[in-house]
């Protein structure tokens, strides 16, 4: 007997994905053309646009002119997690997905395996694997629950464009802490581990745009991160000399990537 994909599909849980965007109305564009190939129909789209002097602002709003199911807002504060708040605020569906301007799903049935894997579990979050747009290297998961130490001391946790939340685990845990500028995602994934719990899936979710801010800012990102995981692990004071080490040591692998590709260049 055949199945019709998208009749299985259809009973599934609402989910919003939000957009954050500035200066970039080709990676816009890619995004939303992802975003509409799913064969999930049951999405919205919630397009936060920062200050653009480019036709970013005049994209998103012929993209929510044809397609009622994609709306946009003017960010009004300025930084990633200021604007990724204001689209939580402003959606309504139970699932939330954060897939930034330029990046796009893996492929047409990614949304929907995502949702079809939250809606059956009970768990806060399910992160998923990701490659990053014209390199070959795709990080997978292995399928397991996830707790907050292997969540915090994993070499590579997972990107929020590869994973999906449920929405009443974010906001219980009150949206993005904005004083962390290259590494709230880290800190709410840890919250919501406590709260409610997460899985990893063996799925790849997404494919990023390379050199993106956090890219661009590794040594201030992994400072946040020890910052958070002191915090999150105050009551455990064994664990702090351990995430200090654990910095460095990954501190000490961004200069050497950096050392080879420079000497990679230079032949």
């Amino acid at each position: 007997m055949q199945i019709d994909v998208q009749e299985s599909l259809s009973n599934l849980e609402s989910v919003t994905v939000i957009t954050i965007v500035k200066d970039h109305a080709v990676g816009l564009l890619k995004t939303i053309e992802s975003l509409k190939s799913q064969v999930f129909r049951e999405w919205k789209s919630i397009i936060v646009v920062g200050a653009s002097k480019d036709s970013t602002l005049v994209r998103a709003q012929e993209f929510a002119q044809a397609d009622t199911r994609i709306t946009f807002l003017v960010q009004e504060d300025s930084g990633i997690y200021e604007a990724m708040n204001a689209g939580i605020t402003q959606s309504k569906s139970s699932f939330l997905w954060f897939m930034n301007s330029g990046d796009i799903f893996m492929d047409s049935k990614s949304l929907g395996r995502g949702v079809e894997m939250l809606s059956n579990s009970q768990v806060g979050f399910i992160v998923g694997g990701y490659k990053v747009i014209g390199k070959p290297a795709i990080y997978k998961q292995n399928q397991s629950l996830l707790t907050p130490m292997r969540f915090a001391f994993t070499r590579r946790g997972g990107c929020h464009q590869a994973m999906i939340f449920r929405r009443t685990s974010v906001l219980e845990n009150g949206l993005f802490n904005t004083k962390f500028r290259l590494a709230s995602d880290y800190d709410m994934c840890l919250k919501i581990l406590k709260t409610s719990g997460a899985a990893k899936s063996s799925d790849v979710f997404a494919q990023m745009e390379p050199n993106g801010r956090t890219d661009n800012s590794l040594v201030k990102m992994h400072q946040e991160k020890l910052a958070i995981r002191n915090e999150f692990f105050a009551k455990s004071p064994w664990l702090k000399p351990i995430s200090l080490v654990w910095m460095h040591l990954a501190l000490a692998k961004v200069r050497l990537k950096v050392w080879v590709d420079k000497h990679q260049n230079l032949r």
